[in-house]
C-alpha cells in the first residue's frame, strides 16, 4: 500500500467515483474531516483495515465479512441493497442467503471494529430498508449527527 499525498477532497472524489474534487468539496465543507470520519484504508493483500489510528488483520476466518467492508467502502454513502451483495461475483457470488445471514456479517464486522477500538467506524456502518428492500451502507461524516 503506497500512498500518494493528495488532499481530502481529492481522494473523496476518486474513491467516490466522481468527477471533480469541487463537487466533493462543496459537499464536504459543513464537516471538517477528521481521522476519525475519515474513509477507512484497506488493503486487499493482507486482509487489513486501518482507522482513527487502529488496524486489524481480518483471519481466514473472517474473509467475507472484510469482503462485506471493502463492497460498501467502494461507494460510502451509497446504499448497496441485500440482492446485490448476493449477486454472482461479489460479496456471496450468487449464493442464496437469507437477509439474517447479511445482517449478522454485519453484526460480526461492527463486532470486530469495535473490539479494535474502531468504534466510528463500526457505528458508520448502518443497515436498513429502502423500498422494501434490505440494504447495508457505510455513511459518510459524523455516525452520531442524524442521518
Amino acid at each position: 500500500m503506497t500512498a500518494i499525498p493528495e488532499t481530502t477532497e481529492t481522494r473523496l472524489a476518486n474513491e467516490a467515483g466522481l468527477g471533480t474534487a469541487q463537487t466533493i468539496k462543496k459537499a464536504a465543507e459543513p464537516k471538517e474531516m477528521t481521522d476519525d470520519n475519515a474513509l477507512p484504508l484497506l488493503d486487499e493483500q493482507t486482509f487489513t483495515v486501518r482507522h482513527s489510528g487502529g488496524s486489524y488483520r481480518f483471519t481466514a476466518r473472517n474473509k467475507q465479512v472484510f469482503a462485506l467492508l471493502e463492497r460498501i467502502t467502494r461507494r460510502p454513502g451509497h446504499r448497496v441493497l441485500y440482492n446485490d451483495l448476493r449477486s454472482i461475483g461479489d460479496v456471496w457470488d450468487g449464493a442464496s442467503v437469507e437477509d439474517s445471514t447479511i445482517r449478522g456479517a454485519v453484526a460480526r464486522l461492527r463486532k470486530l471494529l469495535n473490539g479494535q477500538g474502531m468504534r466510528t467506524l463500526a457505528r458508520q456502518i448502518i443497515t436498513g430498508t429502502y423500498r422494501g428492500n434490505g440494504y447495508v451502507m457505510l455513511r459518510v461524516g459524523d455516525p452520531d449527527d442524524e442521518a
